[in-house]
């Protein structure tokens, strides 16, 4: 699993949008988020907003079960950071914590 096409996006907790690569499959599952806040950092996979009673709700694109989603989410976000302390000097934000937070939306 690779993380390819990193855009920062620094919007509130929203730090920046990236694609994962799955060389064995030779596949990329295209936008996923990375947060941040309070020296946390976790991950989204790709999700499409609705609405629902003047609320934006969102939906996962690719279905699965809870621990299944936790699973994937947090070998994500680990990868996420080895690939943003390899490539600090691209990105603005330096400080990235060591620590995931094992939270997925």
């Amino acid at each position: 699993m690779e993380i390819v096409n990193y855009k920062p996006v620094g919007k509130g907790s929203l730090v920046g949008m990236f694609d994962v690569f799955l060389p064995k499959l030779n596949w990329t599952i295209t936008g996923w988020c990375h947060f941040e806040n309070d020296q946390k950092r976790w991950v989204s996979p790709p999700q499409r907003p609705f609405k629902k009673d003047d609320k934006t709700l969102y939906y996962d694109l690719i279905k699965m079960d809870k621990q299944e989603r936790m699973d994937i989410c947090n070998k994500v976000n680990s990868i996420l950071g080895d690939f943003l302390k390899s490539q600090a000097s691209q990105f603005e934000e330096k400080n990235t914590p060591d620590v995931a937070y094992n939270m997925c939306w």
